[in-house]
């Protein structure tokens, strides 16, 4: 019998660990040891040892040159060694980054030792015991419980299922209110821009006040969320700001379209930082309501030239921009400067070459503003100017005096007024006094 063991381990030697071999001759050995199981057991573990060798060689050996001749393995036995290995200890698995053999489920869930979660496992004399010592380890069998805690878990589909409907139901949930806070965040934005409060200075100190109030949303999101997603900082109210802006735009730009037809009305003036702006109206007849509508287009900064053909351009593009065909313009209405209502290059002139149909009409109240430079030379307009102005002074500056002329128009039946200031330098602040003067004292 000892010299059939010989016999078999010589042949294993022989077949350079082909697998097709051992197992030929371990089916010879099967049908001859069946009469003594020791002995059997004894080859059994020879081959065992004989194999972790082996192995051990194939994954750390080196390339040698001798006698001009590479010992350098196989790639192909290699791979059916590392495959043999993954095979019979499927946690394990060899990381060709990591030059070593990693654990499944350690690198998973984070248990068992280091080297096999992420350093990576050489193997050496003993490959098999290597093996052993880690599937048999405490940390292992953990993590090796709690993948079947997880897949217990995840089988039964009505937990899993409730688990993923709460977690989509809470995610609406929060959508919805964030929707809600934010229409509150803008109608706050356009409270403070009707009242013509600054919107950059006063919108936190408005959000903390409907917070003090009660307002759950408004409370919950700030407590919750992020603190650069507060929404309440300067840039968020310029933004919230441009969005209410545009909205209100589109909105009447689109009954403009509707109208078809509309009058262009521009002036340019100069802000206190010495810039030139170019101002842009629109009147047009809304066709639900039936009315006439006037709405302010935008401010333009003219840059450079501030001739009829720049100022043209100008005015142009912001129509493009805005889907504007500046071909339904009928009427356009400017100041009487030669820029403006010049016959042969002026801005009027210059649209009558875009639209044929429009009519150029000069600006009354422009002309209207002129008058009252040549007060000087009429003495029944200077007369009246220095009439209300004085009217004014005495009740401004006269509590009592006020009075009595307040307890005068209620003792005659006459609608409570007050004096108005006059400005020499502005045709409305001209005209308005007058009319609440004359009115007063007619019968």
């Amino acid at each position: 019998m000892t010299s059939m063991k010989q016999k078999s381990i010589l042949q294993i030697f022989r077949s350079n660990i082909d697998e097709n071999s051992v197992e030929t001759v371990e089916l010879e050995d099967n049908n001859n040891n069946l009469e003594n199981p020791q002995e059997e057991q004894e080859e059994v573990e020879m081959r065992s040892e004989h194999e972790d060798e082996t192995a051990s060689e194939s994954d750390n050996s080196e390339p040698e040159e001798a006698s001009g001749k590479s010992d350098t393995p196989n790639l192909l036995e290699v791979y059916q060694t590392q495959e043999k290995w993954e095979l019979r200890f499927p946690f394990a698995y060899y990381s060709a980054s990591k030059k070593g053999w990693l654990c499944h489920l350690c690198s998973e869930y984070g248990e068992g030792d280091e080297y096999w979660r992420s350093v990576g496992v050489k193997l050496h004399a003993h490959p098999t015991d290597t093996f052993k010592r880690q599937m048999e380890g405490k940390k292992h069998i953990d993590a090796k419980k709690k993948k079947q805690e997880l897949k217990n878990l995840l089988s039964k589909g009505r937990i899993y299922k409730q688990l993923i409907d709460g977690e989509r139901q809470q995610s609406r949930n929060v959508k919805k209110r964030n929707r809600r806070v934010i229409k509150k965040f803008l109608k706050a934005t356009y409270f403070l821009a009707r009242k013509k409060w600054a919107v950059r200075e006063n919108f936190r100190d408005v959000i903390d006040f409907l917070r003090d109030l009660g307002d759950q949303d408004i409370d919950e999101h700030l407590r919750e969320c992020s603190s650069r997603a507060t929404y309440t900082s300067v840039k968020s109210a310029d933004e919230f700001l441009e969005c209410l802006s545009k909205h209100l735009e589109d909105e009447f730009i689109n009954r403009l379209i509707a109208a078809y037809d509309f009058t262009l009305m521009a002036d340019e003036t100069s802000d206190m930082g010495d810039r030139c702006e170019l101002a842009i109206f629109v009147r047009y007849i809304d066709s639900d309501l039936h009315e006439i509508k006037e709405e302010f287009l935008g401010m333009v900064e003219v840059v450079g030239s501030k001739g009829a053909e720049a100022l043209c351009m100008k005015i142009c593009n912001v129509l493009q921009e805005k889907g504007i065909n500046i071909e339904n313009m009928r009427f356009n209405g400017m100041d009487g400067t030669n820029t403006m209502s010049g016959e042969t290059s002026g801005l009027q002139r210059r649209f009558r070459h875009i639209t044929p149909h429009s009519k150029y009409m000069n600006c009354r109240n422009h002309k209207l503003a002129l008058v009252f430079v040549h007060l000087e030379q009429y003495e029944a307009l200077k007369a009246v100017d220095t009439s209300v102005v004085s009217v004014w002074k005495l009740m401004k500056y006269s509590s009592v005096k006020s009075a009595v002329f307040g307890e005068a128009q209620s003792a005659e039946g006459l609608q409570n007024l007050k004096l108005l200031k006059a400005a020499p330098t502005r045709w409305l602040h001209m005209g308005m006094p007058q009319s609440v003067w004359f009115q007063d004292s007619n019968p």
